[in-house]
């Protein structure tokens, strides 16, 4: 009610009904936006009050915390650390914040009742008082600018945060119900819907059960880790956990079928040499003993099931493949899958593709071998058999797109995600590589919903470079197939990719979510692509949205788009600055708008330098400095010509100074990049005009300056000083169909 009374702060209600009721708040304060949705349910669920957090921060230089003023008054308050728990008293100036996990509790002294407060991502709490507990949401650190090295802490943790806690209230203390609460909050029931059937399995299946014989608690205290299938063998392997710091004599357990063989494993499922506690397996049923908070691993091997589920009938395709999209390693120039030069790579991608039951079989690589399929409106026959789903192992490149598939004259519509974007990211500070403190300028968030029936950790490029971590991702789509199709049309669409294709009979693929499975990002994604905002001659602008069905509309002139601006139909030259502003309008978000700035910059001009030759003027000095000394004060202790920016051999590895004088040549005109790194202090000058200082006591540290230059001559000077500790000095660049590397030695001169 208090939220509500404060000025600018909007409340509505999106739920108010039998099973639940909330009141959502909206406000906004110091730049940045909160939303916060209160609910109660009805039932069980009704034992915590939930607050979903939907936090828009913008506050640089701020620290944001949920606080929670309590009745409840008591010395130490309790912490969750999922494998223990730790008790701590207020805060003090040498003890401040607490680490913890799903929760924490402060209970009555004498253990009648106490509150807990949970959370689903935040893992910093405070107590300032005996009566309070405070959760860290969000910090934006304010950054002493002379701490380069954690220049970049002054941004974190700007864009947009959903958080979810929870109060609950209980009786007696945390043991009774606290964790298993958490729990709930963090893993809730999801909710699916298929076809009425009659059930092979009954009205109801118990797929195991834990017991707890002699413990007067209302809940066990025994949990349920994780069920999985092993990573090797047919076994099922079990991982159980103690929550309340106590021993657990007796713990039975009960699967759906008698449990034949059990073995007990450490986490990485390898055999443990010794039992780390009782373990005894009778009449199909395990029995163990728990030490407090003790984690126990066990790989079972159950009985043979009464009923069996059917696995998919699966048929794959031949296709008529007509492009080499794949190469191997020892041939990474082999194929050409996005018309830019890039392939998969053949060692990552098996012969048969299995996803849920699903097999596709890909084409192996060769040297000019067609492994994919190019879709050019082609007409597949498709072959008689039990079949009810057709499944494409399929992707799109230069974009997500939409395209259309036509069986028995039904045409359904397929959004295609791009093989090498993200499957998703929340706010991004990198912005086209670089750092950025905007959050105006941040790469948006979303989360693309096909399913990735296959991942590749890396690619090969066009010039036959492995390229790490560009993840690539092909996926699983299904369409309906009529008892009597007879053909598959594909679209035309030259952008689509397919790697396989397969037929499947399957009854068992008709479960569907009624909830989302992932997190939701309600707006529009929307990024400004470019390879430099400040520009010499030209900038071609990129805007791309990795929503499906994305409308693109801009401006070129500053002025706020709308939906009668101008639509972006492909890459485009800006000669000139301005300010670029677009919107992203795809159904079922809210629009997402960005700007961005170009600035023309005029190039420096070239020396005219009288008969050059290679090399430096280098002059090396000894001498103890905390930071770079004035050199023509000092006389050097040896003077020569060198080759590149570096430590010369005959340098010693501690107090030492070196001047780096001469030219720089820029082979054509253009911006450039130079990255001077250093360990301790260095600076370079340009033309007699400081453009990177390094100054200082560090280690190796990098600092980057943009220039424009014309092509030619560019007087430069590099001052570099080494204390103790370690030694590093580079001069790296990158400009006009340069890549990141060293400045090479023949790009540096001097006069005689």
């Amino acid at each position: 009610a208090r939220l509500v009374g404060e000025a600018g702060v909007r409340a509505t209600r999106p739920a108010e009904g039998p099973a639940r009721a909330a009141i959502r708040l909206e406000g906004a304060q110091e730049g940045s936006d909160f939303a916060a949705v209160v609910s109660l349910a009805a039932g069980a669920a009704g034992n915590r009050v939930e607050i979903e957090f939907d936090i828009d921060w913008r506050t640089p230089g701020t620290l944001l915390k949920a606080a929670f003023p309590l009745a409840v008054r008591k010395e130490l308050a309790t912490y969750d650390l999922r494998l223990g728990t730790v008790q701590r008293g207020t805060n003090t100036p040498r003890l401040y914040e607490v680490p913890a996990q799903r929760w924490a509790d402060l209970s009555d002294p004498d253990g009648g009742y106490g509150i807990a407060i949970l959370n689903d991502c935040r893992y910093g709490w405070d107590r300032p008082d005996d009566r309070m507990l405070r959760l860290s949401l969000v910090h934006t650190p304010a950054v002493n600018a002379g701490w380069r090295w954690i220049d970049d802490q002054k941004s974190q943790d700007l864009g947009r945060h959903p958080v979810k806690i929870a109060i609950c209230g209980h009786e007696g203390d945390w043991r009774a119900e606290v964790p298993w609460q958490a729990d709930r909050l963090n893993q809730p029931l999801l909710a699916f819907q298929v076809p009425g059937h009659k059930g092979k399995l009954g009205k109801q299946f118990e797929l195991l059960s834990v017991a707890q014989p002699g413990t007067d608690r209302p809940l066990p205290t025994v949990a349920v880790r994780a069920v999985k299938k092993a990573e090797q063998g047919d076994e099922i392997v079990l991982r159980l956990q103690e929550l309340a710091g106590e021993d657990a004599t007796d713990v039975t357990v009960r699967f759906a079928r008698p449990v034949l063989a059990v073995r007990e494993v450490n986490g990485a499922e390898e055999p443990q040499d010794e039992a780390r506690g009782k373990m005894v397996l009778a009449d199909g049923v395990l029995t163990v003993d728990l030490k407090p908070f003790q984690p126990r691993a066990f790989a079972v091997r159950l009985a043979e099931p009464p009923v069996r589920l059917d696995l998919p009938t699966c048929r794959p395709l031949d296709l008529p493949f007509n492009l080499d999209g794949v190469s191997l390693d020892s041939d990474r120039t082999d194929g050409d899958l996005d018309g830019r030069g890039h392939t998969i790579a053949g060692e990552l991608l098996p012969a048969v593709v299995q996803r849920e039951g699903i097999e596709f079989r890909t084409r192996p690589s060769g040297p000019g071998l067609a492994n994919v399929l190019v879709c050019r409106g082609q007409r597949l026959d498709l072959p008689r058999g039990d079949f009810d789903s057709l499944y494409l192992l399929a992707a799109a490149v230069g974009g997500g797109r939409r395209a259309g598939f036509t069986v028995a004259d039904q045409t359904t519509e397929l959004w295609l995600q791009d093989w090498a974007a993200p499957i998703g990211q929340w706010d991004n500070r990198l912005v086209g590589g670089e750092l950025r403190h905007d959050p105006a300028v941040f790469t948006p968030g979303y989360i693309n919903r096909a399913d990735a029936a296959w991942v590749g950790t890396h690619r090969h490029g066009p010039d036959g470079e492995n390229e790490p971590y560009v993840f690539t991702h092909f996926f699983k789509y299904r369409l309906d197939l009529p008892g009597r199709a007879e053909a598959l049309q594909l679209p035309d669409d030259p952008n689509v990719r397919i790697l396989a294709i397969t037929l499947a009979g399957d009854e068992n693929d008709l479960a569907r979510p009624v909830q989302p499975l992932y997190d939701r990002i309600d707006r529009a994604s929307l990024e400004i692509r470019a390879a430099r905002r400040d520009f010499v001659d030209s900038v071609q602008v990129t805007l791309w949205s990795p929503n499906p069905e994305p409308e693109i509309r801009f401006t070129r002139d500053g002025t706020a788009p709308g939906a009668d601006s101008q639509l972006y139909t492909g890459p485009f030259t800006l000669t000139e600055g301005t300010t670029i502003r677009a919107c992203a309008f795809s159904p079922g978000m809210s629009p997402r708008e960005t700007a961005a700035e170009f600035t023309r910059v005029h190039p420096l001009a070239a020396a005219a330098v009288p008969d050059p030759v290679p090399g430096l003027e280098g002059r090396y000095y000894e001498g103890a400095w905390e930071q770079l000394p004035d050199f023509a004060a000092l006389t050097p202790v040896r003077a020569e010509i060198l080759l590149a920016v570096t430590l010369p051999p005959f340098a010693r590895e501690v107090d030492i100074g070196l001047v780096f004088e001469g030219y720089l040549a820029a082979p054509r005109q253009g911006m450039y990049r130079l990255h001077l790194w250093s360990d301790d202090g260095s600076a370079l000058y340009l033309a007699g005009e400081q453009v990177i200082e390094n100054d200082g006591l560090h280690g190796r540290a990098e600092i980057a300056a943009d220039l424009p230059l014309t092509a030619g001559l560019h007087p430069i000077r590099v001052e570099f000083f080494q204390h103790l500790g370690g030694v590093a000095l580079e001069l790296w660049w990158e400009g006009p169909d340069i890549p990141l590397q060293p400045v090479p030695a023949t790009a540096f001169y001097h006069t005689e």
